[in-house]
């Protein structure tokens, strides 16, 4: 983990984000989060975090760890990160970053290092990423596996539960609990005999 020390900003509060804040948060962590929905850091600040809605704090931090999914940093914001700073993400790095073409060719070109950090030189600073910029909660072998199954299972159940009109519903329908409960009493039959 990164030191005590070192300014850490967490930029998204969804499940992962969230996640990650927390058990920062246990371990003696200085963090901040950064959302771009008022409602997200409404809630983030409900939960105990120390929210922000400055985006430039991205460019005092000295750790990024970035978890929208959704391009937290655009090419333009690679020029303005702090010397020094370490960028992990939770997403494959084409969906969270737009990176420099710069940047890009010299993660390319390096391999994976054995302690899963690497650095590129970009407008006279250097700029740590994680395991090149890609998610690295897959590193090292983090999977969802049989879980995605339980996952799939509700999609299906509730794709069956559809209206059969022509014209699709513009509603958000949730699957029922009575409906999750049992997906969820299939699988662990099926999984727990594994």
């Amino acid at each position: 983990l990164p030191s005590r020390e070192r300014e850490i900003l967490v930029i998204g509060h969804g499940k992962i984000g969230s996640s990650c804040y927390e058990a920062m948060a246990k371990k003696g962590c200085k963090l901040r989060l950064y959302d771009v929905s008022p409602v997200a850091l409404v809630i983030a600040r409900s939960f105990g975090c120390d929210v922000t809605q400055d985006r430039d704090e991205i460019f005092q931090a000295r750790v990024l760890l970035c978890m929208t999914g959704n391009q937290s940093l655009s090419k333009n914001d690679f020029a303005k990160l702090k010397d020094g700073v370490v960028i992990a993400s939770c997403t494959s790095p084409d969906s969270e970053f737009d990176l420099p073409l710069e940047i890009k060719e010299q993660l390319d070109q390096k391999e994976d290092d054995k302690d899963g950090m690497d650095f590129v030189d970009y407008n006279g600073k250097k700029i740590y990423f994680m395991h090149k910029g890609k998610a690295v909660n897959f590193r090292y072998g983090g999977v969802v596996g049989a879980y995605i199954n339980a996952v799939q299972a509700c999609m299906m159940a509730a794709s069956s539960l559809l209206p059969d009109s022509q014209r699709p519903s513009t509603k958000l329908l949730e699957l029922q609990q009575e409906h999750q409960d049992a997906v969820a009493r299939m699988w662990l039959d099926h999984f727990e005999t594994e």
